[in-house]
């Protein structure tokens, strides 16, 4: 058997309105952007769409509509070198689409979305050879019921592929507990750290984690332009 390389992501893509503007609205309004783009999104997403530029092979999960905006996201992935071959369409639905507001002087951002209007993935529509044939899984909760599936494909690999979760800023939520518990490269922002364990400190908001993530390698907390802290379980930790 191939040894198992790249990555295969499990998550949900975006038609990404992406706005540099000089100030958030608070209330009615006109105001000329600087500039403005379409592009594709989501955090699994982003992350296969970097790693296929800078070389990997990866591989792409969700459940794609029959819409324009579908259409345009496979386009630029399969450009970008992401296999989308495996992803699934669901005739009359649409993709989600985002408008991204950035605050010129501190890239801050505000956005607003419409989610997809596909099905989630279920745990059929996993073809466990070939998740095995990738070295990690990447996903971030969503499809939750896929997701759990895959970790627990990636268990029966003896660590040959591994599970990675990204934990994003102010996506916090209680039921992605059992799935960040599974990985074994649980990687999260500071803000999502500091709600699944309630420690601000970094160190120990990472001990934390560790106690939660029994297979964890090596624990990730991201902090924007602070940036990241990687604490390995048996090395010592970075930033």
């Amino acid at each position: 058997m191939a040894k198992p390389r790249g990555i295969f992501g499990i998550g949900v893509c975006t038609l990404d309105v992406i706005s540099v503007v000089e100030t958030f609205p608070g209330d009615e309004g006109v105001e000329m952007a600087r500039e403005a783009v379409t592009m594709g999104g989501g955090p699994v997403a982003t992350a296969l769409a970097a790693a296929a530029s800078l070389g990997a092979r990866t591989t792409m999960l969700d459940r794609f509509g029959d819409d324009w905006r579908s259409r345009l996201i496979l386009g630029e992935l399969q450009e970008l070198g992401v296999d989308t071959s495996a992803a699934p369409t669901q005739p009359g639905a649409a993709a989600s689409l985002a408008t991204v507001l950035v605050r010129a002087d501190d890239g801050a951002r505000a956005i607003r979305f419409v989610r997809s209007t596909a099905a989630p993935l279920c745990s059929e529509d996993i073809d466990s050879d070939q998740l095995l044939s990738h070295r990690i899984v990447h996903c971030n909760g969503r499809h939750p019921e896929a997701s759990l599936a895959a970790a627990e494909i990636c268990k029966t690999s003896c660590g040959a592929t591994s599970l990675a979760f990204d934990g994003g800023a102010g996506r916090y939520r209680e039921d992605l507990l059992p799935l960040m518990r599974e990985a074994d490269l649980p990687i999260v922002a500071h803000q999502f750290a500091t709600a699944a364990t309630g420690e601000v400190d970094v160190g120990a908001a990472a001990g934390r984690l560790a106690e939660l993530c029994p297979r964890a390698s090596l624990i990730g907390i991201t902090d924007g332009a602070r940036g990241s802290w990687v604490f390995p379980r048996d090395g010592k930790a970075f930033h």
